[in-house]
């Protein structure tokens, strides 16, 4: 059995791998063993998959609660337009600050979402105040990519928390300059299982991070930049951590703010640069570049983004991909 799951592992990273870098296999005897490099490959693409699907789960959170005049009272609140093209929101009746967002399965490109979010307000009574905190829990939620017939479901809880107060609404009308808020999982962190072409495979994932939102008119779109924001092995902007599908611990560094925008697609940053460590390699990802692997213009939305591997010997390979 273990034989043959690793033989799909190298089936898909040798026929389809994200980072399409050379596949290698151990001498042994007894069992082919997935090498460090090819743990690198998939690890990086599964943070990529979690990261991006979790920071736009939170974005629908955060809009939703701005557009809920049980959550923000009358007078502060986004008018239509707030969610995703394909959620729909159930407000339960009583009193209750809880609000239930259902993903109905559209399918946009490459992407379809199914399941649904429960979002809690905790700590204040309007989510304008500072200090107000979302805990968004997910229930049978999953992305699949229906063009590479692979996916993430994802079980857990995020704590959002509006560290100086205001809300979209607020922010579109100029009554407050910028949006601060803290992104943390619970004790136990978020559960990610993976299912593609080597079968099913479950990650923890624990998250620290905090974005500054902002908002333009030209076009009309609310940008994000995000940072880690904790220390763990001495490592300084630590965003996630915790075990890959390979059960080996890992860490992810923001090197360089991520910046991206509703206007481009929140899965597509537009700037910044990350590194995703294992053991003693790492993979490098550069986001917000173009074809030919430079980085975009100011007000130009991105295709692509550079990943770069080195292994424990400090070989370096890299290259420029597109984004989902």
């Amino acid at each position: 059995m273990k034989k043959q799951i690793f033989k799909g592992y190298f089936l898909l990273v040798c026929s389809f791998t994200l980072l399409m870098f050379s596949c290698k296999k151990s001498t042994s005897v007894e069992d082919e063993v997935v090498t460090e490099e090819v743990q690198m490959q998939v690890q990086s693409e599964d943070a990529e998959m979690v990261t991006s699907e979790t920071e736009s789960v939170d974005d629908d959170a955060t809009n939703t609660a701005s557009s809920s005049a049980r959550f923000c009272g009358p007078g502060n609140i986004l008018g239509g337009g707030a969610l995703a093209f394909d959620t729909d929101t159930t407000n339960p009746g009583g009193g209750a600050r809880t609000i239930t967002i259902t993903y109905n399965g559209n399918v946009n490109g490459c992407r379809k979402r199914t399941g649904s979010i429960t979002v809690e307000l905790l700590y204040a009574t309007r989510w304008i105040e500072p200090g107000a905190t979302l805990k968004v829990t997910f229930n049978n939620f999953k992305v699949e990519n229906v063009c590479r017939n692979k996916s993430v479901s994802i079980s857990g809880q995020r704590f959002i928390t509006n560290v100086n107060g205001g809300n979209h609404f607020k922010l579109q009308q100029n009554a407050v300059n910028s949006l601060r808020h803290r992104v943390r999982t619970g004790t136990t962190g978020l559960t990610a299982t993976f299912t593609d072409s080597s079968g099913i495979k479950t990650a923890n994932w624990n998250v620290a991070r905090t974005t500054v939102i902002t908002h333009t008119t030209a076009p009309n779109k609310f940008n994000y930049e995000t940072v880690g924001d904790t220390t763990i092995n001495s490592k300084a902007n630590t965003e996630a951590w915790g075990n890959s599908r390979f059960s080996r611990p890992y860490q992810t560094v923001i090197n360089n703010a991520i910046k991206a925008n509703t206007f481009c697609r929140l899965w597509r940053p537009v700037a910044g640069s990350v590194t995703h460590y294992l053991g003693s390699s790492n993979v490098q990802v550069a986001f917000g570049l173009n074809a030919s692997g430079n980085p975009v213009g100011t007000n130009d939305c991105a295709g692509f983004f550079k990943v770069t591997y080195t292994n424990a010997s400090g070989v370096s390979n890299s290259r420029v991909l597109p984004y989902r």
